[in-house]
């Protein structure tokens, strides 16, 4: 997030006109993210699979960092886990 100037540049006019430049700023904001996890399965007694996600909106070469996560183990009893 940031304001940057916006500068007068190379504008410039003839010698007929006098040319008096105001500036302004462009304002550059974050770009929402929807992170989306992928459901998962696995059998009783097994390790947790991979989890992974997909995102909408990240922009060209951007990638996020970090890694999701569950309470579940493989020791947890058979049901549903965020």
């Amino acid at each position: 997030i940031g304001a940057y100037a916006i500068g007068q540049g190379s504008l410039a006019a003839s010698a007929n006109y006098t040319v008096t430049y105001q500036g302004a700023d462009l304002t550059i904001d974050q770009r929402p993210v929807t992170v989306t996890a992928n459901g998962q399965s696995r059998l009783y007694g097994e390790a947790n699979p991979s989890l992974t996600y997909t995102t909408t909106s990240l922009g060209a070469g951007a990638a996020l960092s970090g890694t999701l996560a569950t309470a579940a183990t493989a020791t947890s009893d058979v049901g549903s886990y965020a």
